[in-house]
C-alpha cells in the first residue's frame, strides 16, 4: 500500500467530522474575540470625542476615566493575546490527534 501524499493526507483530515467541528470552533472562537477587542477599541475614540466629560472623570487624584480606559487596552490586549495562545495550543491538539488517526 502507498504512502498517502501531503495534500492527500490533508483532504483526508478535512473530510472528517471531527475536523469540520474544529474548524468551526476555531472560527466561532476568532470572531467573537476580534468583535470584542475591535467594540472595545473603538469605545476609547468614540467615549473620549463624544463623552468628554464621563472620561475627564477624577478617579484618583489627576488619573481619570480616560486614563483608566487608555490602560486597559494594553491589559486587555495581554489577556485576549494569553487566551488566544491557549486555545490555539487546544487546537494544535485536536489537529494531532486527527493525523494520529489517519
Amino acid at each position: 500500500m502507498r504512502s498517502l501524499s501531503r495534500s492527500e493526507h490533508a483532504g483526508r483530515i478535512a473530510e472528517q467530522p471531527s475536523f469540520k467541528a474544529l474548524v468551526r470552533q476555531r472560527n466561532r472562537f476568532v470572531i467573537g474575540m476580534t468583535v470584542f477587542s475591535l467594540v472595545f477599541y473603538l469605545l476609547l475614540p468614540l467615549l473620549a470625542g463624544y463623552a468628554r466629560e464621563f472620561m475627564a472623570t477624577p478617579v484618583w487624584g489627576n488619573i481619570n476615566i480616560a486614563y483608566l480606559f487608555a490602560f486597559a487596552q494594553f491589559v486587555v490586549g495581554g489577556v485576549l493575546a494569553a487566551l488566544y495562545v491557549r486555545r490555539a495550543a487546544q487546537f494544535d491538539q485536536t489537529v494531532a490527534r486527527l493525523k494520529e488517526e489517519l
